[in-house]
């Protein structure tokens, strides 16, 4: 068995189960302790899992959403760069799904002069409104100030009518376990935009690969991931060169913290 089946294995047989131990792992999967440890060994690398005492492992703790204003101060070039390359793919005429999240808020104002649809449950994007030849449709429903975002049943029934191109969603967490968000109410809008479009796109930078979340909504081949990695550092550099307060916050001391559902 590829070392790459073998780990999926261990990370699916952990989703069952709190903890599991090496001897049992190989037992199951008829194999040797020592080629187990080796499998573990790299997905402790990746952040997927944790040793414990005892020869025992179990999953890594899953990825816990900030609010927006909190989220909003974090990992500011990496958002940047990814919303960027987002808006690069969609073309004149699309229309397109904007999840909720401060990344997938970016986008919008990359997508001036596109003469696209945006549909979008966003109250971020909302906020950023006009925008030069971007017809904007706002979902209708409950409002949740935390994340910012339009959802709840009204929300689900006016996507439940709707078709897009290409949908642009916002994540808590990703790895080969599968997409996660950690409020049910976005797993299910997820869902539904999901099935009505042509091309779903996830945007998630690097700090929530590796991770897992509460809700699995959709399987990571069902998505295009757009992330912040292998970007020149020219790019990088324009996109700090958007947040120059980032630099003064830093060189004040003051630190970045961590990342949550964009």
């Amino acid at each position: 068995m590829l070392a790459q089946f073998r780990q999926e294995k261990i990370l699916k047989t952990l989703e069952n189960k709190e903890v599991v131990y090496l001897r049992e792992l190989a037992s199951e999967m008829g194999i040797s302790e020592s080629t187990v440890r080796r499998d573990i060994m790299k997905l402790e690398q990746e952040n997927s899992v944790e040793s414990l005492r005892g020869g025992a492992i179990r999953l890594k703790r899953r990825k816990v959403d900030l609010s927006v204003v909190e989220s909003s101060k974090t990992r500011m070039d990496e958002k940047q760069i990814i919303a960027r390359k987002a808006a690069a793919l969609v073309q004149d005429g699309d229309i397109i799904y904007i999840d909720a999240g401060t990344t997938t808020s970016a986008m919008i104002k990359y997508l001036t002069n596109k003469r696209i649809t945006v549909v979008t449950s966003s109250m971020e994007v909302l906020q950023q409104l006009p925008v030069p030849g971007v017809s904007v449709v706002s979902i209708g429903g409950e409002v949740n100030m935390e994340l910012e975002s339009i959802c709840g049943p009204i929300a689900e029934k006016n996507l439940s009518m709707l078709y897009f191109d290409k949908a642009f969603f916002s994540i808590s967490a990703y790895s080969n376990m599968g997409i996660f968000v950690n409020d049910i109410r976005e797993a299910r809008k997820k869902e539904i935009v999901k099935e009505h479009s042509f091309v779903t796109y996830i945007l998630a930078d690097s700090s929530k690969q590796n991770q897992w979340g509460f809700i699995r909504f959709m399987d990571s081949d069902e998505g295009i991931l757009i992330s912040e990695k292998d970007d020149p550092e020219d790019d990088r550099k324009e996109a700090q060169s958007e947040h120059p307060e980032q630099d003064n916050d830093e060189s004040s001391g003051g630190q970045k913290q961590t990342d949550r559902m964009e």
